[in-house]
């Protein structure tokens, strides 16, 4: 079995986060644009929540690189951002593409800052992706300090895009807000 949150806290979960400590589940998982989505691994993507700005678009075909076609046919698009409430701690975002408008390379180009730091500049999801109708994703680690895990798309040629977002915790978040911390004293005379 999984360990809890807080289980992780107390035995085990490393600080800082370590850039090769694999992330822990379940995290959180947006379909942007669209709704409540289970994927062919079984995981549920929830429906498009913790955006601020943009608009959303469902298109239509086959993708490429991917089992859940679904997932990367919907889209939120725009300048826009996520604020995606979370303890505090380290996180692996997944940020998951696919071009479904532009049929060649530099149409669409886009910054992407998590928690203030640019970490996609002028991105091309046609040129990452290796065409149009293909699935990429892009994965980061952040350390979120405030409880909220903030994601930013700014256009730089015509919109910005996602397709899902994905933030999994890494070994090293803190105990959920709630939680009583109590430790035994054990005194040997």
């Amino acid at each position: 079995p999984e360990m809890t949150q807080l289980e992780q806290f107390f035995f085990g979960a490393a600080r800082p986060c370590a850039a090769d400590t694999p992330p822990m589940a379940p995290g959180v998982r947006v379909n942007a644009g669209g709704g409540d989505l289970v994927g062919k691994d079984g995981r549920l993507w929830q429906s498009d929540r913790y955006f601020a700005g943009g608009q959303t678009y469902v298109g239509a075909g086959v993708v490429g690189n991917s089992e859940d076609d679904e997932l990367y046919l919907s889209e939120r698009y725009g300048a826009f951002s996520y604020e995606v409430p979370v303890s505090n701690g380290c996180y692996q975002i997944e940020l998951h593409f696919a071009e479904i408008y532009w049929a060649e390379p530099n149409k669409r180009l886009f910054d992407v800052a998590i928690e203030g730091e640019t970490v996609l500049q002028n991105y091309d999801i046609f040129a990452a992706a290796g065409g149009q109708y293909r699935a990429v994703v892009e994965r980061q680690q952040a350390e979120v300090a405030d409880g909220t895990l903030n994601i930013v798309f700014q256009p730089v040629v015509e919109n910005a895009k996602v397709s899902a977002v994905a933030v999994m915790p890494l070994g090293c978040v803190e105990p959920p807000v709630g939680y009583s911390v109590y430790l035994p004293l054990v005194l040997r005379g």
